[in-house]
């Protein structure tokens, strides 16, 4: 995994020279935190990204560019733009999950958005939304791709809702559950 300050620098240089500076350098990959904690976008990143959609659904997707599966919400979108002579942003939004149903005492994320998920471009990628956070990495022609470099890719680090405290347990359980019936069959294959 290469240090966070590989992203720094390419936040800073322009666009010429980084790409100048990566033909002399072995590969690198660039990583960029997506979370809620902010409801701005993020950037100008001086990287060239592909403009689209990261669409996080709240279960089965049908595909990775087909859509979220049947009765599936959209829970998160992060949007990747470019603009001309300023650089490459990311912005999450987040559907509103208040596990507090009077919404007393609880501040909802920055990125939180009251208002139904939808996307606004054909340039889709549809994902499975894991607990906690995950790993994308797009591939040529998705969005947050580095264009025009050979050298340089992209990984974000997207960081979606904690699970509510009965679905940790759930799983939590299910973890015991299965360690408990391993235990039991080597139990029985030892004897």
């Amino acid at each position: 995994m290469t240090p966070r300050p590989l992203a720094d620098l390419a936040r800073r240089l322009p666009v010429v020279a980084l790409l100048l500076a990566a033909t002399a350098s072995p590969a690198a990959v660039l990583n960029y935190d997506v979370n809620e904690s902010r409801a701005e976008r993020v950037g100008p990143f001086s990287v060239i990204f592909t403009t689209g959609e990261v669409v996080l659904c709240d279960g089965a997707v049908q595909g990775r560019h087909t859509g979220c599966g049947r009765d599936v919400a959209i829970s998160d979108i992060v949007t990747f733009t470019a603009v001309r002579m300023e650089g490459s942003y990311f912005q999450m939004k987040s559907a509103n999950e208040s596990s507090d149903p009077d919404g007393v005492g609880e501040v909802p994320p920055p990125a939180d958005v009251d208002q139904v998920l939808t996307t606004a471009t054909d340039n889709i990628v549809y994902l499975a939304e894991q607990l906690g956070s995950m790993v994308y990495t797009p591939e040529s022609g998705e969005p947050g791709f580095i264009r025009l470099s050979t050298t340089f890719s992209s990984t974000f680090n997207i960081t979606s809702d904690i699970a509510e405290p009965a679905t940790a347990w759930l799983w939590l359980a299910g973890l015991v559950a299965a360690a408990a019936a391993r235990r039991a069959a080597r139990g029985r294959h030892s004897a």
